[in-house]
């Protein structure tokens, strides 16, 4: 577990999570931190974060909420997390998903870099077609009314 923690805390991992966030530009959380302003001083924030999280005091902040309207109208909700929280979260999958991904099986799709829901269509279509699968398709139908 010490391993795990040093490898964590290290000052190559939370670099490399600082790369994949500042590459993305993403927008700034509830702390109104953008990317830009923590670039000024990455290297002095990085270190203060990894000795925040190394004391057991790193406390992550809530969501910023957000609307952005849907092509087909309508609004999606989206939860954005802070510069910082960002790179703690990169940070923890630069360790973790070495460890995981082997255990996953070929047939897991969701939430998988490189993979995609198409792709789980795409299967199962095949799975299908050799006979390994039957489909069996139902849907429920209804209005914001409660009509059908």
């Amino acid at each position: 577990m010490q391993n795990f923690k040093e490898k964590f805390l290290s000052s190559e991992n939370f670099q490399l999570a600082w790369e994949r966030v500042a590459a993305k530009n993403g927008c700034a959380g509830v702390d109104r931190e953008t990317v830009a302003h923590f670039a000024k001083n990455a290297d002095a924030y990085l270190s203060q974060l990894r000795r925040s999280l190394a004391s057991g005091n790193y406390q992550p902040m809530p969501l910023r909420q957000l609307f952005i309207p849907k092509k087909a109208g309508g609004w999606r909700e989206l939860g954005v997390p802070t510069v910082r929280d960002r790179i703690v979260q990169h940070a923890l999958l630069n360790i973790l998903h070495p460890l995981l991904e082997p255990q996953f099986e070929s047939c897991s799709f969701a939430y998988r870099p490189g993979r995609s829901h198409l792709m789980a269509v795409r299967q199962i279509a095949q799975w299908r077609d050799h006979g390994l699968f039957r489909c069996k398709n139902s849907c429920d139908l209804f209005d914001a009314d409660g009509g059908i």
